[in-house]
């Protein structure tokens, strides 16, 4: 709640800097909203450059959902060093690019890891799916500015931003995509780029992000 006793709803995406906020700021949070919209309900949304967003929860599925249909024919060549990972990239962007949400659909290595698909989503996917006005829409890439104007805006209690406490203890230890020289491999692929462009476009327009 708010000091003055109004609600407050975070809608989260994952990858958006969403494990930092649930921590630090004083608020009950959930991923589906199920309720009416309280005229007293303040709600508010963390976002990040959908590209950026894409190779980091990319990362993720490398590291919880084994070699299964999405990635069959990667290998790895030791923990920290992937040995085809440009080409297990290029593929799963034609793959994703090619089913959309359905790429939900595909197996994990456990059940309980099935929505880590979500992970790739477009954060307009999450967003359609809350029917509530939202108050405030943060950007990753500020998130120490904006966490403190959220803070201000919503009137919430919430501790001093610590950029080094924003850490998901849920991530493999050996997420490649967190070292420089991968990710910046993957952001090269310019092909790969272009079709994420294309397929994340809403993000790119309704979070005022450069599509160049």
């Amino acid at each position: 709640k708010t000091l003055d006793g109004s609600l407050v709803f975070f809608v989260e995406i994952p990858k958006t800097g969403s494990s930092y906020i649930k921590r630090n700021a004083v608020i009950d949070t959930h991923r589906q909203w199920t309720g009416n919209c309280p005229k007293n309900l303040r709600s508010f949304v963390a976002v990040r450059d959908p590209i950026d967003r894409f190779v980091s929860g990319y990362g993720t599925l490398r590291s919880r959902v084994g070699n299964t249909v999405a990635f069959r024919d990667c290998q790895w060549k030791s923990k920290d060093r992937p040995g085809n990972e440009i080409k297990c990239y290029k593929d799963f962007v034609n793959l994703l690019t090619r089913k959309g949400e359905d790429i939900t659909k595909l197996k994990t290595k456990e059940d309980r890891d099935q929505n880590v698909w979500n992970h790739v989503l477009s954060q307009m996917w999450f967003i359609d799916m809350y029917p509530c006005k939202i108050d405030f829409v943060l950007q990753r890439e500020d998130l120490s500015q904006q966490f403190m104007a959220l803070k201000q805006h919503l009137n919430i209690k919430g501790t001093k931003y610590d950029a080094t406490k924003v850490v998901n203890f849920n991530e493999s230890p050996y997420n490649w995509s967190k070292q420089y020289r991968v990710k910046k491999r993957l952001l090269e692929e310019k092909n790969s780029s272009e079709k994420l462009r294309f397929h994340y476009r809403q993000d790119f327009a309704c979070f005022a992000y450069n599509a160049t």
